[in-house]
């Protein structure tokens, strides 16, 4: 009965090296995918001198640098909620400093629902929901209720085919 378990165990234990190993490449991909989106997003809001946006994308550029550090020391489930919920608190930052609900950054919600998907991480996927859900609820009573905030929609035309491409 041990050699038949044994035998059992091999054949998971690879399929389970090869998921590993595919999680982190997808996470290593994505990573340096967003890394770039943001650097250049970043670079293009600083030169139209608008900083608080720009800053925002450098910061979360620099979680997607650290991301990169932590999946090549084999710690994808970290790796990976370190990037989700820098994308998460990225798009939240700039729909609450742009243009509130009605701010391109909020398709950005279930692009990363399905990277949490991606990454396999299924409580990530139900803890950054439950961000998501809090946050458009206080930025809703915020703007319509409270009127404590107002929507500055100013985008157009050009500007949010550019956001959205980046998306």
């Amino acid at each position: 009965a041990y050699m038949f378990q044994s035998r059992m165990r091999a054949p998971q234990a690879a399929t389970d090296d090869h998921a590993r190993g595919l999680r982190s490449r997808r996470l290593v991909q994505i990573c340096r995918l967003v890394l770039v989106a943001e650097s250049v997003t970043a670079a293009i809001y600083a030169s139209h001198g608008q900083w608080p946006i720009a800053l925002a994308l450098a910061a979360a550029a620099g979680m997607a640098v650290i991301c990169l550090t932590i999946a090549r020391h084999d710690r994808q489930a970290l790796g990976g909620g370190v990037l989700l919920a820098s994308l998460t608190v990225l798009a939240s930052t700039l729909m609450g400093i742009a243009e509130g609900l009605h701010d391109v950054a909020l398709v950005a919600y279930p692009v990363i629902l399905i990277m949490a998907g991606l990454l396999g991480a299924r409580r990530y996927f139900f803890i950054i929901l439950a961000g998501m859900l809090a946050f458009i609820s206080w930025l809703s009573l915020a703007t319509y209720a409270w009127h404590t905030r107002v929507d500055n929609v100013a985008s157009g035309g050009l500007a949010i085919w550019r956001d959205t491409n980046v998306i």
